[in-house]
This record gives C-alpha cells, structure tokens and sequence, in this order.
C-alpha cells in the first residue's frame, strides 16, 4: 500500500509539472537566411520568417540545427506547412523567438 501511495504522489508531481510545457505555432515560412554577422563569423544562424508574421532563429551550434534547415528548404520548396515548437510556454506566435527547438513537416 505504501509503494502505491508514493507512486501516485510521483504520478500527480509529474502531470502538474510546466516542465514540458512547450508551445508550437503552426505557420507557413515565406522565407530564410543562413550565414553569420559580422560580429562572431563562428557562429552561423538560420533566421525564418512566417506568412502571418513573426519569425524565428537558432544558433548553428544547436544539435538540430541541420535538421531545421533541411525542413525549412523542404517546407519551402513543396510549399508545406510547418509546426514550430518553442521552448517556452504561452508564447505569442506572432513575434520573434529565439528558443525554436523543434519543427514538424506537414504533408
């Protein structure tokens, strides 16, 4: 019985957790830039932005950042819609991010 109440107290801490909380804006990307600034050439950014406005970035150094890019040319190329998941919660999807983490295809 004991076991089972300490799993239930897990179970409650985990869903009412913002841990995971996320936010992903579907959008269409109009268009995309890949190169550096000329104040730190060791770090390459790609920047998007969206049909109903807003735009997002993320730094070469991010471990998906060639994932992303290969997405944004092919949501691009066969004219798709994108899901765009940023790392913070509630965010307004009409503005500049920073914190892009992840990005689905649509078919």
């Amino acid at each position: 019985m004991m076991k089972f109440k300490i799993y239930f107290a897990f179970a409650i801490l985990l869903t009412t957790s913002n841990a995971y909380a996320v936010t992903e804006c579907t959008e269409k990307i109009v268009n995309y830039f890949v190169g550096t600034s000329e104040v730190n050439q060791s770090d390459a950014h790609l920047w998007i932005t969206f049909e109903r406005g807003g735009s997002a970035s993320v730094s070469s150094k991010s471990a998906a950042f060639d994932g992303m890019l290969s997405t944004v040319i092919t949501s691009i190329a066969a004219d798709k819609t994108v899901k765009v998941r940023y790392k913070a919660d509630n965010v307004e999807c009409k503005m500049h991010h920073g914190d892009w983490v992840g990005i689905w295809l649509y078919k």
